[in-house]
């Protein structure tokens, strides 16, 4: 298993309503909360609006967010990405907690950006390429729950990318991606440094363009988020040995 990826204050127990299966989509706005997220090209797949579950059952706090899965490609091929996507609206005492710190074999990024005297905690974190783990819930109980409900299923080697950003509004964004090793990343690879060795610099750039688009939509009037190209390459060598992946399951607390 990886390094952890540990407590959100909002991720608790996703409680799944009964909804239909996911639908094709274009490139298009897709709704999640406040979030209009942008997905490029087509083949995607989207999934209803899930609810944002959170255990309050300490406390009286609601959450007004949600949750929606979007996968591309053949189910549980290397050419395949399934991405949970969670946002709110913002609630006051409400913060992203998760584990920020350098590890080998992460590529792992910190952005602490903020305009108070409270400095929420804004996170990216990559690892691979590596061999993914068989059970869903090693990412969470939300994503386990969100690809059951819809059929999907995970790559069985590739890449895991996890972003949690906040503002001091309390308006959260949440991703959890499981990437196929064809992965190609961007093709545009800007610099990018601490990319762990055997991690693709276009991969590790993809992510980078991804959380800066999760944290754009914080501060933005529209909520666009616009997800980087999608483009899966066979390798010119077979996937390195690697350790299973696991980003560990969050757990909801209250400030």
């Amino acid at each position: 298993m990886i390094g952890s990826r540990s407590s959100r204050s909002l991720a608790g127990a996703l409680v799944l309503a009964a909804c239909a299966y996911g639908l094709p989509a274009r490139a298009a706005d897709v709704e999640v909360s406040r979030v209009k997220l942008k997905l490029p090209g087509e083949g995607w797949t989207v999934s209803e609006k899930l609810p944002y579950g959170v255990d309050v059952s300490s406390s009286a706090l609601t959450v007004d967010g949600e949750r929606r899965l979007v996968t591309i490609g053949p189910a549980g091929s290397r050419d395949s990405m399934v991405m949970l996507v969670s946002a709110t609206r913002g609630s006051g005492g409400v913060t992203v907690h998760a584990d920020c710190d350098p590890a080998d074999d992460f590529y792992v990024r910190k952005f602490n950006r903020g305009q108070s005297t409270f400095v929420p905690l804004q996170c990216l974190r990559v690892q691979g390429p590596a061999r993914m783990p068989t059970d869903p819930k090693v990412f969470g109980e939300e994503f386990a729950a969100a690809l059951g409900s819809q059929h999907a299923a995970i790559p069985p080697g590739g890449y895991a990318v996890a972003i949690d950003v906040c503002n001091e509004n309390g308006a959260i964004v949440e991703i959890t991606a499981v990437i196929g090793s064809h992965f190609a990343g961007l093709a545009a690879q800007p610099a990018v440094a601490g990319v762990p060795e055997g991690m693709p610099p276009g991969v590790a750039a993809w992510a980078d363009k991804l959380a800066e688009e999760a944290l754009g939509t914080l501060s933005s009037w529209s909520g666009r988020m616009t997800v980087p190209p999608v483009v899966f390459t066979p390798p010119s060598s077979p996937l390195p040995a690697g350790v299973k992946t696991a980003l560990a399951a969050p757990s909801a607390t209250k400030d």
